[in-house]
């Protein structure tokens, strides 16, 4: 019975063959999985890019926002008085936004921030002449304003992101 069984064996298995299987899977391993880890290794390095985009564009709303903020509470204090074309950045001192020339810093462990404020120009029909401050007459009611965000990349390239707005005075304050 167990010559029977043995013999079954050979048959249904010739020797060498288990060999040859062994021999096609590591030869499929050799290819194979390189080219998975480099797959992952491109998904991460593609998510973690896309996550510092996400997280730039937030700082630069932010910064059009804390324009807007000091707009509300008071255009000829907050914003009348700045020089135009001059870097600024957004701080929060006693709970309220002012711009700053003085850099506070790297945010979030990466990146820096600046606003910028333009002055606009208006057509006879007052239409805002484009691009900024070109042609026209000023409109001392409204200003252009860059948000701007840059970083360095893990590889060192450096990058940046630029949002930016119209504001007037449409509260008269």
């Amino acid at each position: 019975m167990d010559r029977l069984i043995k013999k079954q064996f050979q048959t249904a298995f010739p020797k060498g063959f288990g060999m040859i299987e062994l021999l096609a899977a590591m030869a499929l391993a050799i290819f194979i999985i390189p080219g998975m880890l480099q797959f992952s290794f491109s998904m991460t390095r593609i998510i973690n890019g896309q996550e510092r985009r996400v997280e730039a564009a937030y700082l630069a709303e932010e910064g059009i926002e804390a324009v807007r903020t000091m707009r509300d509470r008071s255009w000829s204090t907050t914003i009348a008085g700045l020089t135009l074309n001059t870097d600024y950045y957004p701080t929060i001192q006693s709970n309220v936004w002012s711009l700053s020339l003085t850099d506070p810093g790297v945010l979030l462990g990466r990146y820096t921030r600046t606003v910028k404020l333009q002055s606009v120009n208006r057509d006879t029909s007052s239409d805002i002449v484009v691009p900024p401050a070109v042609g026209g007459v000023e409109d001392a009611e409204t200003r252009f304003v860059s948000s701007t965000v840059s970083w360095t990349e893990p590889g060192g390239a450096v990058r940046s992101l630029t949002l930016q707005a119209y504001l007037t005075n449409f509260l008269a304050n």
